[in-house]
């Protein structure tokens, strides 16, 4: 009797999960493989879904693995409670989950039930009177018409999950020719990796002005990746893919070093400029970024005001945990740095806030800027930030600036600082430090 229980506590350590007590991925490949026989004889539908939780790393590196393990025991359970009794839940390892539905009718069930799952993995999860919150990336494939056996259904579920992450969807089916997107996709992160690793990540600078003196006050730095076969490729094109593979922590740490690096050449020139660097949502929620900018200064190579560094973060940043955001600025400001809201306008919610966030400068989204000179609306929405930002003592820059007429106008309303290719063009730390011998930046001098 005891052998045969042993017996059955190897099966069950065989085929399942040890947190979640669900099906392992052995037991699912094995399973899915019948599944799709038995529907094949009997000339039925059968529904695979590819679950990934989006930011479930974060929690895991910041608030540790009991917290990790916490979510994924939780995540397990909402998902069984969306399905049906006789449908197979199983954990193929991390944070990956498949469901498979045999016997439906329609593969509109799928995503009935993907949304299902989605909507209940929204509600936040509970460690140490800490709230976390996790979302789901669902790629649905569906026998026979997205694969005809189980190694093809599986690649074409996680491919069409990436495609949902990518997207920003709860969930995606497959469509031929995903699979060339998501292995370029694959191909760049690799790239990505290896350029972290090998240099390959620069920094252009482009001049800040102070409009009343036209004198170069500041500098905001822009990452640029030297591409081997793409040549330089702008932060736009790669800054969602390093937050979705985790690679944002990275560059980060390396645009606060650099910063510090080129603010500490600067200043023993004697310069007294600003050095902006721009702030990932990611990286600033996962607990740890104050730490990151504040260990910088313990360092005995870094001699220049704190000051000079300006950290700029959006203001939907801001308003997605204002309480923390709060605390994590006051942290940094007590210590001198600078604090810029970035693409201040594009959402209002922030004015309710405003007086209790410790920030400097409130910085204008070019969205407003571009039209300024004929668009009375963005007349009128630019001249309010600027009357509210000396109301409460704080500077404005307009980021955007292309033209003359542009200047003009928000000299006229009494903007502090401006930004654009009116002013100068973000180029490298030789070509910025040439423009200022030549006498084509004016800056001031500490």
């Amino acid at each position: 009797l005891q052998t045969s229980k042993t017996e059955q506590y190897v099966r069950e350590l065989a085929y399942h999960d040890v947190l979640t007590g669900l099906p392992n991925r052995a037991f699912f490949n094995q399973q899915l493989r019948h599944k799709i026989n038995r529907a094949d004889l009997n000339g039925k539908k059968l529904a695979l879904l590819f679950l990934d939780l989006d930011r479930f790393k974060l929690i895991n590196d910041s608030l540790g693995h009991d917290a990790g393990d916490l979510v994924l025991k939780a995540a397990a359970d909402r998902i069984l409670r969306s399905v049906r009794k006789n449908d197979m839940v199983s954990r193929l390892g991390g944070d990956e989950f498949t469901v498979v539905f045999e016997d439906i009718e329609s593969a509109d069930f799928a995503a009935e039930i993907s949304k299902k799952i989605c909507d209940s993995l929204r509600a936040p999860f509970v460690f140490m009177h800490q709230r976390m919150f996790v979302t789901a990336s669902i790629g649905i494939a569906v026998f026979p018409e997205h694969g005809k056996d189980s190694n093809s259904l599986i690649k074409h579920a996680d491919t069409a999950m990436f495609k949902a992450k990518e997207a920003g969807l709860d969930y995606c089916y497959y469509e031929e020719g995903m699979e060339d997107e998501v292995t370029q996709k694959i191909q760049t992160e690799q790239d990505l990796r290896s350029s972290l690793d090998h240099g390959g990540i620069i920094f252009h600078y482009q001049p800040q002005v102070e409009l009343a003196t036209n004198e170069v006050v500041g500098f905001e730095s822009l990452a640029r990746w030297m591409h081997p076969t793409r040549g330089i490729v702008s932060a736009f094109n790669f800054i969602e893919i390093a937050e979705e593979t985790g690679l944002i922590g990275q560059m980060s740490d390396l645009a606060f070093r650099n910063a510090c690096d080129q603010l500490e050449a600067w200043h023993t020139k004697g310069f007294d400029v600003r050095l902006a660097v721009n702030v990932s949502t990611t990286d600033f929620r996962d607990g740890h970024f104050r730490n990151k900018v504040l260990t910088l200064f313990d360092e005995d190579q870094y001699h220049f005001p704190p000051s000079m560094l300006e950290v700029e973060i959006t203001e939907s940043t801001l308003m997605e945990q204002p309480e923390a955001a709060q605390e994590e600025l006051s942290v940094l400001r007590a210590k001198g740095v600078s604090i810029a809201i970035d693409d201040f306008g594009s959402g209002f919610s922030s004015l309710n806030y405003l007086k209790r966030f410790t920030v400097d400068l409130l910085k204008i989204d070019r969205e407003f800027v571009i039209d300024c000179v004929t668009d009375k609306n963005d007349q009128a929405i630019i001249t309010g930030i600027v009357t509210l930002a000396k109301s409460l003592g704080l500077k404005v820059i307009a980021e955007g600036v292309e033209t003359a007429e542009q200047a003009a106008f928000l000299t006229n309303i009494g903007c502090d600082y401006a930004q654009g290719y009116f002013f100068g063009k973000p180029a490298p730390a030789e070509e910025i430090n040439r423009g200022i011998e030549s006498g084509l930046y004016r800056v001031k001098l500490s």
